[in-house]
């Protein structure tokens, strides 16, 4: 409408403005077309091609820098710890029965993170806590990553099904049927990965850990 408002009566040559806002209205931008479209068919800017033969989209040496800022470590950065939970940490099982926990966790910079987190539970009133320390060093190996910490959690006993997970849980509070086995481990381990260059990981692990029911 309101460009139909400054074009009307407007001479051949005349020009309609408007005012939008991008960005989260961070970027106020005005736009003028003229009042007859047809003349954007034989606009002097459109007569070229935007970008010459011999021009690039991102200059040699602008690629250049950015490569050579890749390659180097990142800097020692210690970013504001993060709060996570309840919500993610919250499980049912037949030995904790209601469990609720969080985390923080804290970016510190040369690819070096931590993170520490606690839950509790209702029904057998245990504890549980694990604290590490990680470090993904892509600048010195392509996918090479280490962490080591300590823990004190309940595990389950085998390797079939996944009994802490959001959908385990339901089915656990609604059924009251949880036919997994449980034990308590308490410990520390070092492990670590790298990507091979045919394709997946070495993993490793060295751990010593003791174990209860």
């Amino acid at each position: 409408d309101d460009v139909a408002g400054q074009c009307a009566g407007a001479p051949g040559d005349a020009q309609s403005t408007r005012t939008r806002t991008r960005y989260g209205a961070r970027l106020p931008t005005r736009v003028r077309v003229p009042c007859d479209e047809s003349r954007l068919a034989t606009a002097d800017a459109f007569d070229a091609p935007l970008l010459a033969d011999d021009d690039r989209a991102w200059p040699v040496p602008a690629l250049d820098a950015l490569a050579a800022l890749d390659a180097r470590p990142p800097a020692w950065a210690p970013q504001r710890p993060t709060l996570h939970g309840p919500l993610g940490y919250t499980r049912y099982d037949r030995v904790e029965g209601l469990s609720v926990g969080g985390a923080v966790r804290q970016s510190l910079g040369l690819g070096y993170r931590w993170e520490a987190n606690a839950r509790a539970s209702e029904a057998d009133r245990q504890w549980g806590a694990e604290a590490w320390l990680a470090r993904g060093d892509a600048a010195r190996g392509a996918g090479r990553e280490w962490r080591g910490g300590a823990y004190r959690r309940l595990e389950q006993a085998d390797d079939w099904g996944a009994a802490f997970r959001f959908g385990a849980s339901v089915q656990n509070l609604l059924s009251g049927l949880d036919e997994q086995f449980y034990y308590r481990a308490a410990g520390a381990e070092l492990a670590g990965a790298r990507a091979r260059a045919a394709g997946g990981a070495l993993q490793w692990r060295l751990f010593a850990e003791r174990q209860r029911e």
